[in-house]
């Protein structure tokens, strides 16, 4: 852990150390030197959008005589400055070109006295041009006014391929957007902005710091600040080889260098950094740091909210930063929120400090500060070099939460690190926060989830996905540091998952460095293809020196991991509870003990399952059918030296959609492998739901054989002269029925008869004959119950399609009472499938099987049809045996053969049905059937082992009524009715038929 001290001990703002001086600060003479010429300036109102030129003010004494709005040069503090100001408290819509050569001279765009400084602008057009400050727009007041003052939507353009300042040794050039000195009272800078887009390379373009937007205090004795710099930025569209020592957004400073923390609820936010450049060969070069928005030195007052920095930005495309990349940053200060802040790298961007999403940090003594958040922070990263850190939020003197870095690419030298919390007089809590190190990123240190001073570092995330290069360092998920209270360290409810990645170095799911606390509740996860290194790394669930609990709820999930050439042995695994394995059923057959080479699930040098009273917990999850048998050892865990520590539960599961393991565990004769034997297996109860599709295609078919009796044969009578003949015939109906077997089938669909008859009379009556085929096409929904299990609910498709012949013997006169026989055989095949997301062990996915069959039957029965009122109304008493038979079918599921048994119905239906004439072409019926199912039984045999049958056996009452019609003389009947059934089946179903009779 050298590099993570030492890493604590570092400031991203270690500048400020090298500037302080017994000296005001080069800028700070600046600022003074605007207050005073602004002080001075004569009140003169200048016309809106009014524009100016330097080169109009060559050779100008102390005003422009024939343009008295232009001040010229004044000498003042050593310096000059070239002003476009009224001294008003509004100043607005001035237009200032920087053309000519005026070194050692500050431009100021517009500027005002205790008022507003809006929409001016400073264009930078001249190659020759040179100054040694530059403002768009600038504001002060010089007294503790609570006035407000306001810099707003002032700019800076430069465009010119070269632009110099005298001094370069000193870099006092300075390029600010938008910029307020206030003493004590309100101030804001809003929406001003600097952009650079020079035409062409420009080597001489040297400046001192370029700022969006600047608020200082000018009073060391009153330094309370509640000024505002919000939406400031700074563009450089073409680095065109400029070189810049400081570079930023924004920046509020509410005191002076080493006098005591002033109160400040200052607000920073929505400011922007962006690099962007298209040249590699000239970049821009920013000798220190890039900042969106910096805060130095202040603290929250004793009411009211402190200091805020927020949702500012850098963009980084191109360009070499010597110093830090920061998106948030606050330097001294106390009870700040730093949130929302970001970094995004890309390109050939070369940094050679670190990088912070959003910070607070110190230099010299961090002893103020406390009470600081930082949260929310980010840090992208899919291109260049990072000289030493990442760390999405950094934080000293508080927590750092909901941090996060991403990286895709590049190459970052020192750690990453989604929150760190560095050495405080208080402890730093590191929670919630997350890494992701993806693709072509490389990490030559190590990568922290959360990196905790002494406090907590809980609840953090790492995700190391498909990764090229292996992290150079050990991987934790939460890292405690440097401990300072011993009964408040927790590095607990950490994650560490990596994913088809080369894997060198240790994982860590917690860790302690030293002290007493718990690293309890972690998870390791292991995913997918993983490529150990020559030097075999260890994996930990909770780690450290120091007393306490490191072991319980810590997991090691090993989610199919296979290991590329070379090395696949750990060198320890401890500090896990639970180890759960999820393999392919190859994978399980590997490590089945019998096989000439066992394959151990997990292997490595000494391998310690639980400490004292924790025993492991072992879980293995067959991802697939695993096919074991009775007697079957398959090896989970396996130590090259020792392997200590108690077996504790065992639990395997397969996703064998029926089949229910059971196992025990032990150790190896040798002591140094744990071995998991199958003792028996079982067929889930829920297997039985396939048992329905058979009872529903059944149930389909003999709606068919129904239909021969109650519309095939009527058709067929209905087309012949009472002298007989030969006609052809058809009819089609439509219903829905329930089938209760146990649980119950819902079916519904179309069948259909077509064929043709014959008939004649004969000395007892009427002989009707006739052939015919016969169609059925429709769906069915099944629902099966198992106790203590969730309802199977399966759906499906059903078809038929065969053919057969009937015949019937009306016995007595044509018209008159009289009694009657029939019967029909019939012969076909069957087709259904069956679908369901509902199997238990199937997890959501869908399961589905096709099976087939052929079918034969027949019916035989007679009645007494009883005529009254001529032709208009009759009754039909009848009783009919109905027999069935649908053969077997044998299919596969997930590799295990399935058969189901043939399936014949036997049942009996006897009722009456009367029919009433309500006009010559309008009839109604109703009846009343019983029914009788003696048989109906559907058998499963799954992997050897029988299930219970489930049956349609049972009796069922029925009642029925509906309307015939049948319009004019042609061939066309329909029939409309409704069912009503109870018992076996039951239930309410709708009919609809049609006849044609020709």
């Amino acid at each position: 852990m050298t590099d993570t001290t030492n890493a604590t001990e570092r400031s991203c703002c270690d500048w400020l150390r090298q500037r302080r001086s017994g000296t005001v600060p080069a800028t700070w003479r600046f600022c003074l030197a605007v207050a005073a010429v602004l002080a001075l300036s004569p009140a003169i109102a200048l016309a809106a959008d009014s524009s100016h030129r330097t080169s109009d003010l060559e050779g100008k004494g102390w005003a422009d005589p024939g343009n008295p709005n232009v001040l010229g040069p004044i000498p003042l503090l050593g310096m000059v400055v070239i002003a476009v100001t009224d001294g008003v408290p509004a100043d607005a819509d001035h237009t200032l070109f920087l053309d000519s050569d005026v070194a050692g001279y500050a431009v100021i765009g517009g500027g005002s006295f205790q008022g507003i400084v809006k929409d001016n602008s400073v264009h930078i057009e001249d190659p020759s041009a040179a100054a040694a400050h530059v403002f768009g727009g600038a504001a002060t007041y010089l007294s503790a006014s609570t006035a407000p003052i306001s810099v707003v939507g002032n700019s800076v353009a430069v465009t010119a391929a070269g632009y110099a300042i005298e001094d370069k040794t000193l870099k006092e050039g300075s390029i600010v957007g938008g910029g307020a000195l206030a003493v004590g009272g309100p101030a804001s800078v809003k929406g001003n902005m600097v952009v650079f887009h020079p035409g062409s390379a420009a080597a001489d373009i040297e400046i001192y710091a370029v700022s969006g937007g600047i608020i200082r205090s000018s009073d060391p004795v009153n330094l309370a600040g509640s000024g505002e710099a919000s939406e400031n930025s700074v563009t450089f569209e073409s680095g065109s080889g400029a070189r810049i020592y400081w570079l930023q957004g924004a920046y509020a400073d509410g005191s002076v260098p080493d006098l005591p923390l002033a109160d400040d609820s200052s607000v920073l936010q929505r400011n922007k950094v962006e690099v962007l450049g298209d040249d590699d060969s000239a970049p821009l070069h920013v000798t220190h740091d890039v900042i969106a928005a910096f805060l130095h030195k202040g603290k929250a007052p004793a009411s009211g909210n402190g200091p805020l920095i927020r949702d500012n930005e850098v963009i980084l495309e191109r360009g070499l930063i010597d110093g830090y990349a920061v998106g948030g940053y606050g330097n001294i200060v106390s009870g700040a929120t730093v949130r929302g802040n970001s970094v995004e790298i890309s390109g050939n961007t070369r940094i050679g400090g670190g990088v912070f999403g959003g910070g607070v940090d110190f230099f010299i003594d961090p002893s103020g500060m406390k009470g600081n958040t930082v949260a929310e922070n980010s840090v992208r990263m899919t291109g260049g070099t990072v000289g030493e850190d990442v760390v999405g939020g950094r934080v000293t003197g508080g927590a750092a939460s909901s941090n996060r870095v991403e990286l895709s690419g590049g190459r970052v030298a020192g750690f990453v690190a989604g929150g760190h919390a560095v050495p405080a007089p208080e402890s730093g809590d590191a929670i919630s926060n997350s890494v992701t190190v993806t693709g072509a990123a490389s990490v030559a240190g190590g990568v922290f989830g959360g990196l905790a001073s002494g406090g907590k570092a809980d609840g953090n995330r790492v995700l190391i996905e498909g990764l090229e290069t292996p992290i150079g360092g050990a991987v934790y998920g939460g890292y405690v540091a440097a401990p300072a209270d011993a009964s408040a360290l927790s590095a607990d409810r950490n994650s560490v998952t990596v994913r088809d990645s080369g894997l060198n170095s240790d994982v860590y799911g917690g860790f302690i460095a030293a002290g007493a606390g718990t690293a309890n509740r972690n998870t390791v996860t292991l995913s997918g293809a993983i490529t150990l290194g020559s030097a075999a790394p260890s994996l930990f669930g909770g780690g450290g020196a120091g007393a306490g609990d490191r072991v319980a709820g810590n997991a090691l999930v090993m989610d199919k991991v296979t290991y590329g050439s070379g090395n696949a042995s750990f060198s320890q695994v401890g500090g896990f509870e639970s180890y759960t394995f999820a393999v392919t059923p190859e994978q399980a057959a590997k490590a089945v003990a019998s096989s000439p080479s066992p394959v151990a699930l997990l292997e490595a040098g000494t391998i310690r399952l639980g400490t004292g009273a924790a025993s492991a917990k072992l879980r293995v999850e067959v991802t697939g059918a695993a096919r074991l048998a009775v007697g079957q050892e398959l090896v989970v865990l396996k130590a090259s030296d020792s392997l200590t520590g108690d077996i504790g539960s065992v639990a395997v599961v397969s996703q064998d959609l029926f089949k229910v393991y059971s196992f025990r565990a032990d150790r190896d004769a040798a002591g140094k492998a744990v071995v998991i034997e199958v003792a028996k297996v079982d067929v889930r109860e829920d297997a039985n739901a396939v048992s329905e599709v058979p009872l529903a295609d059944v149930s389909f078919v003999n709606v068919g054989g129904d239909a021969i009796a109650a519309r095939a044969i009527p058709a067929a009578a209905a087309g012949l002269s009472e002298a007989g003949g030969v006609s052809p015939f058809a009819a089609v109906g439509y219903g829905r029925h329930r089938a209760e077997t146990g649980s119950h089938v819902d079916v519904t669909g179309v069948t259909g008869d077509i064929g043709v008859a014959f008939g004649t009379g004969v000395s007892a009556g009427r002989v009707l004959a006739g052939a015919f085929l016969e169609f059925g096409e429709g769906s069915f929904d099944s629902y099966s119950d198992f106790a203590g299990l969730a309802t199977v609910h399966g759906e499906g498709d059903l078809s038929y399609i065969g053919g057969g012949a009937f015949a019937r013997l009306d016995i007595g006169e044509a018209g008159s009472s009289h009694p009657y026989l029939e019967g029909s055989v019939r012969y076909g095949k069957t087709d259904a499938d069956f679908r369901t997301r509902n199997f238990q062990a199937a997890q959501g996915r869908e399961v589905s099987y096709d099976m087939d069959a052929r079918y034969w039957g027949f019916h035989f029965g007679g009645g007494y049809l009883m005529t009254f009122g001529g032709s208009d109304g009759s009754l039909d008493l009848s009783a009919k045996y109905y027999h069935l038979r649908r053969d077997g079918d044998d299919f596969d599921i997930d590799g295990d053969n399935a058969s189901l048994g043939p399936v014949t119905s036997s049942r009996i239906k006897a009722g009456a049905r009367q029919s009433i004439g309500i006009t010559p072409s309008l009839k109604a019926y109703f009846g009343a059937y019983f029914e009788h199912e003696f048989d109906g039984d559907s058998r499963l045999s799954y992997a050897g082992t029988d299930l219970p049958k489930v049956s349609l056996a049972g009796s069922t009452g029925v009642g029925e009524l509906g309307l015939t019609v049948k319009p004019g003389s042609g061939p066309l009947e329909l029939q409309l009715g409704v069912q009503g059934s109870i018992g076996r089946r039951e239930g309410v179903s709708a009919e609809l038929s049609l006849r044609l009779a020709f």
